[in-house]
């Protein structure tokens, strides 16, 4: 379906607006739901289509006729595969930057990874484990007594600890409040009055950014620091960031949502540019579909950078997803365990206003896929159709069920 252009005051407009980004308040049940709509309803919101659209400048591959026609059909604006297989990483890509100028994906295009932030936040955290600098099961409060916690007088947050947070079993709500607004820093964490740390699996970005918060104290070092020297150096991505970078120009989408059956591009975060309150390891990661393959391959196909066991914790159950007792999808550090025909994978899914994101990564099959998309809750339709294309159509994704 052609994509339309705005005329050239709206697009400096939105080229404006790039300068704020917010993140996602879905759950981890949410992100793990396909939504099916109804593709004749929909349509754009701009006026005229583009009779001369520019070429596709990126070395990526179309994407395959059977997806496209997904895409299509569900109105997603733009999409980025990258299929790993061995050392192998076929790039893919389908649609536009954002509707309004009708630009091209390309593969060095950025998307918002969502909550599949937190998994290169979980091993950047574990590297640090496994130099010694906080252990996983001391409570969080015995390194450093953050304010939002401190506010609560919960005795219950003396329990929680690292292994609590990156397993969500804190009890922490997903968030509070909107955690891009100064409100949030000013208000109280504390598990639910129905949760027990340690027992109760509760999805929780909070968690997460109090782990960091714990760990900037530990190392004096920011988030964007501490993945940087722990992931993104080690591994090559040097187009990825937890927070906006001045080599990104040029290189944004814009996310993209359906209000009264018309698709249209968000405003506020769902766009790209910084964070009231900073890089968050729960949700800011700003990547693209080949460059975030690195870590699945280098990170969760390879372990590369931790020690054995360390890497091992991220397939080791600790608790049901989603606490259902469910022996096809489980959670170790991290990571959503998953299980069917071919064997064990570790998963995870993002949705922020806007973006929908998946990763499959099977160790022992040295194979793994990463989907972007920029419409959200369209995206959906791209997850199990482009796992089922590239994976194997023989095989059961239980996430999608």
């Amino acid at each position: 379906m052609m994509m339309k252009k705005y005329n050239k005051i709206g697009l400096v407009l939105i080229l404006i607006g790039q300068m704020v980004m917010g993140h996602a308040c879905s759950s981890g049940i949410e992100d793990e739901l396909t939504i099916k709509k109804d593709p004749d309803r929909y349509e754009t919101s701009n006026p005229d289509p583009d009779p001369d659209p520019e070429p596709n400048p990126s070395q990526a591959k179309p994407l395959p006729q059977e997806l496209a026609e997904i895409a299509r059909s569900n109105n997603i604006p733009g999409v980025q595969i990258a299929h790993i297989k061995g050392d192998q990483v076929d790039s893919y890509v389908y649609g536009v930057a954002d509707i309004a100028s009708g630009t091209p994906v390309r593969e060095d295009h950025l998307f918002q990874a969502a909550s599949i932030s937190k998994t290169v936040a979980t091993y950047a955290f574990l590297r640090l484990y496994d130099k010694g600098v906080f252990d996983l099961d001391v409570p969080l409060n015995q390194y450093y007594i953050y304010d939002r916690v401190a506010r609560a007088n919960n005795p219950k947050n003396d329990l929680v600890t690292a292994r609590h947070v990156l397993a969500h079993l804190t009890g922490y709500p997903n968030w509070v409040m909107d955690a891009n607004t100064l409100a949030w820093r000013n208000s109280v964490l504390e598990p639910g009055a129905a949760y027990t740390p340690g027992v109760d699996y509760r999805y929780s970005g909070e968690g997460f950014t109090y782990l960091q918060e714990v760990l900037k104290h530990l190392t004096g070092k920011s988030l964007q620091q501490i993945a940087k020297e722990e992931v993104f150096d080690p591994f090559g991505m040097a187009s990825t960031s937890y927070q906006w970078e001045s080599t990104f120009a040029g290189k944004n989408t814009i996310g993209h949502t359906v209000t009264d059956g018309v698709l249209r591009m968000m405003t506020g975060w769902g766009m790209m540019g910084y964070t009231q309150n900073g890089a968050n390891s729960a949700y800011s990661m700003l990547t693209n579909a080949k460059d975030f393959a690195k870590f699945v391959k280098r990170g969760l196909i390879d372990g590369e950078g931790l020690k054995p066991e360390t890497y091992a914790l991220l397939s080791t159950t600790i608790t049901w997803s989603n606490g259902v007792n469910n022996p096809n999808m489980s959670r170790g550090l991290g990571m959503v365990i998953h299980n069917n025909e071919k064997g064990m994978s570790l998963y995870h899914s993002g949705s922020n206003p806007g973006y929908i994101a998946y990763c499959i990564a099977y160790p022992d099959l040295d194979e793994g896929l990463v989907v972007f998309t920029n419409g959200n809750p369209e995206g959906r339709a791209m997850g199990g159709s482009a796992f089922s294309f590239f994976l194997g159509a023989d095989q059961t994704f239980h996430m999608f069920e």
